[in-house]
């Protein structure tokens, strides 16, 4: 279950939890990881290669658009405009998917995680919303407090489940945190989505800080022992408590 933690936030509290494969990122379920960008692994300023098997490495062409290999992953400097492509990774509408990300932001103001050439993004737009745009819309996501502080490494988790309601989660570190904008703290949108870029929205609003390791699912929920499973996976590579 998810239980109440301090200042209203959520923690997941289970008993048992379902080992993370560091071979492929399989978990055992019906989710499928689409895109592994595994930490310290296949790593340079040109390119991260792939770790899920789905050969869906990003890659920066332009010497100068390309991020810093700096204390085994990323830093990207937004005023070079630091992206990366990779092939798209396509969510139908009302389709589950889950983002794991470790960063350490150095501003937190628009600073696009994963985007797409037209339209849809993802973003950190301030030091406590999440902005997600899709085939439906675009939603402000206003998280209590200012989790997405500069200078700290972190893990950042957002989730959406599957079904007709499309519910938005958002997690730092493994605990989920309370959504202020929305009925019963949860945020909607079932829209499709399409990433085939990061570190930018769709080549403006470029990411400034570290990216360490990204991990995408997609198709079915993750169970909470299986989400639990990632979160230490990543807890105790990045040595984040």
């Amino acid at each position: 279950m998810l239980g109440l933690a301090n200042g209203g936030l959520k923690a997941l509290d289970i008993t048992q939890t379902v080992d993370f494969n560091t071979t492929d990122a399989s978990v055992g379920g019906s989710a499928v990881c689409q895109l592994w960008l595994k930490y310290n692994t296949n790593l340079t300023s040109a390119q991260w290669d792939d770790a899920s098997g789905n050969s869906r490495h990003v890659a920066q062409s332009t010497s100068g658009n390309r991020a810093t290999v700096d204390d085994n992953g990323l830093l990207f400097d937004p005023s070079t405009n630091n992206h990366y492509d990779f092939t798209a990774i396509v969510v139908a509408e009302s389709e589950a998917f889950f983002v794991f990300m470790v960063i350490d932001l150095d501003a937190a103001s628009n600073e696009s995680l994963l985007g797409e050439s037209a339209s849809v993004f993802l973003t950190i737009n301030d030091n406590n919303t999440i902005k997600f745009k899709t085939s439906e819309g675009t939603d402000n996501i206003n998280c209590e407090g200012t989790p997405f502080a500069t200078g700290e490494k972190f893990i950042l988790g957002i989730q959406r489940d599957e079904g007709p309601q499309g519910r938005i989660h958002i997690y730092k570190n493994g605990v989920k945190l309370h959504i202020t904008n929305a009925a019963l703290g949860q945020q909607q949108n079932i829209g499709a989505i399409s990433f085939d870029t990061l570190g930018t929205r769709h080549g403006d609003q470029f990411f400034g800080g570290h990216m360490y390791e990204v991990l995408v699912y997609d198709t079915a929920n993750l169970s909470i022992g299986e989400t639990k499973g990632i979160f230490n996976y990543l807890k105790t590579t990045h040595s984040i408590t």
